[in-house]
């Protein structure tokens, strides 16, 4: 096999690791945050409608496609594309952003400050559609 072939083929295999590293299992775990600590000190009046907030920060794990979900170890029913995929996980999801333990979201980038507080905001405000 030609060097090149080896070096693409390795490149594969560490970038399909490196994304399901990334993506992981949504389902809770260790080091969440309590809903009461989270939302305590947040205000509803400048919260984000769900169109609003940048869901591709999370769709490249919590895909439409239920095999891309699959393949990135998140649960089926966690399509964030639309409002009725988080619906059921709209306090887990303010929960997992503010996490800095082993369950935080997304799990191997950072997400800005405010966008950060954006989705917190959203997700303790019960999510307005």
């Amino acid at each position: 096999m030609r060097k090149s072939k080896v070096w693409a083929v390795g490149f594969a295999a560490v970038g399909a690791a490196f994304l399901v590293a990334a993506c992981g299992d949504d389902s809770g775990g260790e080091g969440g945050g309590d809903a009461a600590a989270t939302c305590a000190e947040v205000s509803c009046d400048t919260v984000k409608k769900f169109g609003e907030l940048p869901w591709t920060e999370c769709t490249g794990c919590h895909a439409s496609d239920a095999g891309v979900r699959s393949s990135n170890g998140v649960p089926d029913d966690s399509d964030y594309t639309t409002y009725q995929g988080v619906s059921s996980r709209i306090q887990e999801i303010a929960n997992r952003v503010a996490s800095t333990g082993a369950d935080k979201m997304p799990p191997a980038a950072a997400l800005s400050d405010q966008v950060k507080q954006d989705f917190i905001t959203w997700g303790c405000c019960d999510g307005p559609q």
